[in-house]
């Protein structure tokens, strides 16, 4: 289990399907942060939602929009650290 997996994350964007998770890990004093990049899909076998992080062409643009949105929480958190 992923450190990632153990922590809540500290924001998710979401448009449909697709999302952006920002996550918040601390690391010998240090905070840092990554962005995981998602499409949603129901497993009928499973009947339940799925994770996968592959995209049709149509999606890309959307995902480009929400990694640039994520991008901009990351610089936001960044000031907020600075003044802090």
């Amino acid at each position: 289990m992923t450190t990632q997996s153990k922590n809540k994350p500290i924001k998710t964007i979401r448009d449909g399907s697709l999302k952006a998770v920002i996550w918040q890990n601390e690391r010998n004093g240090k905070t840092y942060r990554s962005v995981d990049l998602y499409r949603t899909y129901k497993n009928e076998k499973e009947d339940r939602l799925k994770d996968i992080s592959n995209y049709s062409g149509t999606e890309l643009l959307r995902i480009a929009r929400l990694a640039t949105k994520a991008y901009d929480v990351l610089i936001c958190q960044r000031e907020l650290d600075k003044q802090a």
